[in-house]
């Protein structure tokens, strides 16, 4: 199904890492000026999310590799961005953080960046994001029994559509090298209530609503 998983817990949420693609702004076009902004530009770029996922996940840490592509979907003349055997490659880490009584709070690093990635990946995994009124198990979005004089307008009413929310997805930590200097830059969020640890919840207050990206 494209999951790896082990039993045991890293301890750890560090990305592999991914390319940063693109053109990053100030890199000059000569010499070793260069040199260093390829550099900069092909060093990891990670990104790692607290997920809420449905149901208990019993591996303590894993991958998912499932490729994500677009699949038909009523109201969307391009399709949605789905779990595809023709998709293009997308690589997710998970670590389990506490698992409560019918769900698990999840540390998720992505390695590609693929619309919805996430939410894809754990519903790959069988358990997708708590709320999520897109995705159901398997990665494949829940399609609801509309009349064919609807189709092609977004918004259907009978339909889920990417925009909707009710799932709790919060960008904590994303760090790269800056593509001038090659120093190594951190930028992080604080963690909503409820996708804190229960050691968290008891050491800190806890910040606003989650932000809800990928």
């Amino acid at each position: 199904m494209g999951v790896r998983s082990s039993t045991h817990s890293s301890g750890t949420g560090e990305s592999e890492g991914r390319r940063q693609q693109g053109a990053a702004g100030g890199c000059s076009s000569g010499g070793d000026s260069r040199d260093d902004c390829t550099a900069a530009l092909e060093r990891p770029l990670g990104k790692t999310y607290r997920a809420l996922v449905s149901g208990i996940v019993e591996q303590d840490e894993g991958e998912v590799d499932v490729a994500i592509g677009p699949v038909s979907y009523p109201g969307l003349s391009n399709g949605l961005f789905a779990a595809s055997p023709s998709g293009k490659p997308a690589r997710s880490l998970f670590r389990v953080l506490h698992r409560h009584a019918d769900s698990t709070l999840m540390e998720v690093t992505i390695l590609t960046g693929r619309p919805h990635q996430i939410r894809i990946h754990m519903a790959a995994l069988g358990h997708p994001l708590l709320g999520d009124p897109l995705y159901g198990p398997g990665g494949a979005p829940m399609v609801a029994v509309v009349s064919g004089s609807r189709l092609g307008a977004y918004g259907d009413a009978g339909n889920a559509m990417p925009g909707d929310c009710g799932y709790h997805l919060h960008s904590m930590d994303l760090h790269f090298h800056h593509p001038e200097t090659g120093a190594e830059m951190r930028l992080t969020a604080p963690v909503p209530a409820a996708l804190q640890t229960p050691q968290e919840a008891a050491a800190c207050p806890a910040a606003g609503p989650p932000h809800s990206f990928a």
